[in-house]
């Protein structure tokens, strides 16, 4: 299904010999996600999107009025 491009050897090695890390079990992994940052980013994607959503409103009820007028005319 996958093939690997190139000369890839494969090494397999006891954990915790010549520089491998070790397994702990019943341990938790340590977050890398920075939330503080994600949450500040999901603000201004959210706060873009408000403006770009007026936007599209204001420009549809200009064209209801364009064409209103229009027909009056």
């Amino acid at each position: 299904m996958f093939e690997a491009k190139g000369a890839l050897e494969i090494r397999l090695r006891a954990s915790g010999v010549d520089g491998v890390g070790t397994i702990q079990s019943k341990q938790l992994e340590a977050s890398n996600v920075d939330l503080s940052a994600e949450f500040g980013e999901l603000i201004l994607i959210q706060r873009g999107h408000q403006a770009s959503s007026q936007i599209v409103s204001v420009s549809s009820d200009m064209i209801q009025q364009l064409f209103g007028i229009r027909g009056q005319g």
